[in-house]
């Protein structure tokens, strides 16, 4: 397995208010949420893999998914160290959509450089676009079986992406 450089999770705060009231359901409504939560994570691992931008493949084939032991949370990562450089750009040329400042709380201003090499990659969106799209689609499915968000989840997602072993 390689070493996570970019990492997408719930906070443990709210994976932990989860888990209490999927595990107050019935089993039935238990199991749904599983299927919910590996089918989302599932999702958005096949998403990103098919928009990571191949040169050699190195960058698709380390994008991996892991789910927790209860298969009530897991998280979809990538290995390479110049996952961040092709998600948003490099130089001029970065591009970090503001959904991903809201959603995780990741400033464009992190990934201008300090101007000592000027090299100008366009962006390549692959894993947080997909997270995006996946989380919104597992809550909208969460709400039908009863599950309420509080409104802090969102806004408590930034302490669970980790980029280049520093977390944002």
């Amino acid at each position: 397995m390689s070493k996570k450089v970019v990492t997408i999770e719930l906070p443990q705060s709210e994976l932990a208010k989860f888990r209490q009231w999927s595990l107050r359901q019935n089993k039935e409504l238990t199991q749904e949420c599983r299927r919910i939560i590996v089918g989302t994570i599932g999702k958005i691992e096949r998403m990103a893999k098919t928009n990571a931008p191949v040169n050699f493949g190195y960058l698709r084939s380390s994008i991996h998914k892991l789910i927790s032991y209860d298969e009530l949370g897991g998280a979809v990562y990538t290995g390479r160290k110049y996952a961040p450089y092709q998600e948003w750009g490099t130089g001029s040329r970065v591009n970090v959509p503001s959904f991903v400042k809201e959603m995780f709380g990741v400033d464009s201003m992190d990934w201008k450089g300090k101007g000592l090499r000027k090299v100008n990659t366009k962006p390549h969106p692959y894993l947080f676009h997909a997270a995006r799209i996946g989380y919104m689609d597992m809550i909208s499915r969460l709400k039908k079986l009863g599950f309420k968000e509080d409104g802090k989840t969102t806004k408590s997602m930034n302490k669970s992406v980790i980029i280049s072993n520093m977390t944002y």
